[in-house]
């Protein structure tokens, strides 16, 4: 980026980082694949429980997509 006076400056960009939590594999993949092609951090879970785990062991997402009718913890857990 050039500033006004024309000196370079240099942006740090910060990735936004996001939790796809979804059961269905092929929403899933499709979720993921689309938003990593927008420049994302994606990480993705089959279910809550992968997903609540996946939250113990790492910093926060910036959002959270989470389907709420899934298998062994719902999205309303």
């Amino acid at each position: 980026v050039i500033d006004c006076y024309g000196h370079r400056r240099y942006l740090k960009i910060m990735t936004k980082k996001i939790l796809v939590v979804e059961d269905d594999t092929s929403i899933r993949e499709l979720l993921v694949e689309l938003l990593e092609s927008e420049g994302y951090a994606v990480f993705s879970a089959v279910n809550g429980l992968e997903g609540i785990r996946f939250l113990q062991g790492h910093d926060q997402p910036d959002l959270i997509l989470i389907d709420l009718m899934m298998p062994v913890m719902d999205g309303y857990a």
